[in-house]
């Protein structure tokens, strides 16, 4: 049957960030963290922004076995940070 699949803004949203435009953010540990702001994309040319609404979401048919789905991400270009470990942790929900 059908389902659909949304994500979460992450742990690290920036501001602004709502469920239907997230504005993500990995983070880097220690006492003064850094942000590197990131999209993740429904689609490969990576126009569509996967949200957490039913509209952002993205659709997919369960045959009854496993079915893989792909995530696009990129990150915004022009950012200014030091080398470093940057994480996020992005909720995933599967509705069907």
């Amino acid at each position: 049957g059908a389902a659909k699949i949304t994500m979460g803004e992450g742990n690290n949203k920036i501001s602004g960030s709502s469920p239907a435009t997230p504005k993500r953010a990995m983070k880097t540990g220690g006492e003064t963290p850094q942000t590197l702001a990131y999209h993740l994309y429904r689609d490969s040319d990576r126009t569509s922004v996967w949200g957490n609404t039913d509209a952002t979401g993205k659709g997919v048919t369960g045959t009854g076995s496993a079915v893989t789905t792909t995530v696009y991400g990129a990150i915004t270009k022009s950012q200014t940070v030091s080398a470093g470990t940057f994480t996020d942790t992005v909720a995933v929900t599967i509705t069907y």
